[in-house]
């Protein structure tokens, strides 16, 4: 089905949304995690002056490429049980027998990526912090924060995707992702990279970020390298699948607009987010 047609569906056949959104979460659930783009990972995160993970991300090189629409819930009780989550996990993989790194979101950058205004992959690069003041404020205007209204999600599942990103899962109880998106799309007012967040609606707890550098590798090889991955993900994957909170529900209430200035996660230190 031609993708403007299938969003056409989504946005008028809930039914169908909510299986596309089932068959994505499945196929996300039985991803094996990939030695190299955990690798790739701690290349960027890996502080080799400090032997150590960094505290955040590294700074992006092109600015102003990589902003974001997102739904803050680090505030509320889900955001503390996620947070509890993620750093209980975190202690289970310190313990495995993998020499992997894992870093894991502080609990106020947690959040709900709703829509992409330019990603590195497609670009709708801004030149100062003057015009991205002014293209937050334009979707204030246009009433974006009512987008969120009569949203109530729920916990489907905590899964590690194949570049070793914990993630958890919503799926709506009431409100429509899909409805949501297409209207912030409308308050975006110009057109917005292809490339969007459909059916997934995702927060990124923690990520397994590998061996950074040859050095911190030793004399480990890659079938080495490969084995403890398999063993660090499945003994994490098992404690996910007891350990997962039953029921865990969030009403998203917090708007922001994030111009991200450092790697992979909209709210951390380093990146300007304002409340819509």
């Amino acid at each position: 089905m031609f993708e403007p047609l299938a969003a056409e569906v989504a946005l008028r056949v809930p039914a169908y949304a909510e299986w596309q959104r089932a068959r994505l979460y499945a196929r996300l659930a039985g991803q094996r995690i990939v030695r190299e783009l955990v690798i790739a990972e701690g290349a960027r995160m890996w502080d080799a002056g400090a032997g150590a993970l960094r505290s955040h991300p590294p700074r992006v090189v092109n600015a102003h490429a990589a902003r974001f629409v997102v739904a803050g819930i680090g505030a509320t009780p889900a955001g503390a049980v996620l947070a509890e989550l993620a750093d209980n996990l975190r202690r289970v993989m310190v313990a495995a027998p993998c020499s992997a790194h894992i870093f894991v979101n502080p609990r106020a950058a947690l959040h709900i990526t709703l829509a992409l205004l330019s990603s590195p992959d497609e670009p709708f690069p801004l030149g100062s912090t003057e015009a991205v003041a002014a293209e937050a404020a334009a979707l204030a205007a246009a009433g974006a924060r009512s987008a969120l209204d009569g949203l109530v999600l729920e916990l489907h599942d905590v899964v590690i995707d194949a570049a070793g990103v914990v993630l958890a899962l919503w799926r709506p109880v009431t409100g429509s992702p899909e409805a949501l998106r297409r209207a912030l799309a409308q308050a975006a007012g110009r057109p917005l990279p292809h490339k969007q967040p459909t059916y997934i609606v995702h927060s990124s707890l923690a990520r397994i970020v590998g061996w950074p550098t040859v050095a911190d590798v030793g004399d480990l090889d890659r079938k080495v390298q490969l084995a403890e991955l398999a063993a660090a993900g499945a003994a994490a994957r098992a404690w996910l699948a007891e350990m997962r909170p039953a029921s865990v529900v969030v009403a998203p209430r917090e708007l922001l607009y994030c111009d991200e200035m450092t790697y992979k996660s909209a709210m951390v230190p380093g990146n300007e987010c304002v409340v819509l």
